[in-house]
Order: structure tokens, then C-alpha cells, then sequence
């Protein structure tokens, strides 16, 4: 499935690609430095948040769905992203 950005970023490459190809590799590395730092975001907010999981889990006595459930179902209450709820439970080993 190609996204909107992706259709985007494939127009963008296709135009600089015909005028100026030299310009046309600095575009291409600069979408692909955004790309991998936006993996990398990704990577390091999903094990914050298994992290928490795990010790919600352990704290409650739960199963790994139980205690995401837990963890989402605080962030809605709080409206506060995951992953900051999952830092606050990092650093206080509770849900507060």
C-alpha cells in the first residue's frame, strides 16, 4: 500500500531526478537520513512501552494483552500519549 507522503516523495524524486541529478541524490539521502531517524524514534518508543508493559504486568499480575490494555486504556483516561505514560511508568514503577 503507497501512502500520500510516499507518493509524494516518489513525485519529488521523479521531477528532481529529470533537472538536476546531482541534486536529485542529495534529496534522495535527505529522505532517507528522515526515514531511518524516524525508525529509529519508532524503535526506541516500542521498547520503552514493552518495557512498562513488562512491569505493569509484573506489578498487577497480569498477561502481556492485560497490561497494554492497561497502559492504553490510562493513556486515554489522561489523554497523554503512550509512550510518555510508558516513560512515567519506567521512572516510577507505577501507573499514577
Amino acid at each position: 500500500m503507497t501512502t500520500g507522503s510516499t507518493r509524494t516523495d516518489n513525485t519529488v524524486r521523479s521531477f528532481v531526478c529529470h533537472v538536476d541529478p546531482p541534486v536529485a541524490c542529495n534529496v534522495e539521502l535527505k529522505l532517507a537520513t528522515e526515514q531511518i531517524e524516524h525508525l529509529e524514534a519508532a524503535l526506541v518508543n516500542a521498547r520503552r512501552i514493552g518495557a512498562a508493559i513488562g512491569i505493569i504486568m509484573t506489578r498487577m499480575n497480569l498477561t502481556e494483552d492485560q497490561g497494554f490494555e492497561v497502559l492504553r486504556e490510562a493513556s486515554q483516561r489522561r489523554n497523554r500519549k503512550l509512550r510518555q505514560l510508558a516513560d512515567d511508568v519506567l521512572y516510577t514503577g507505577a501507573l499514577e
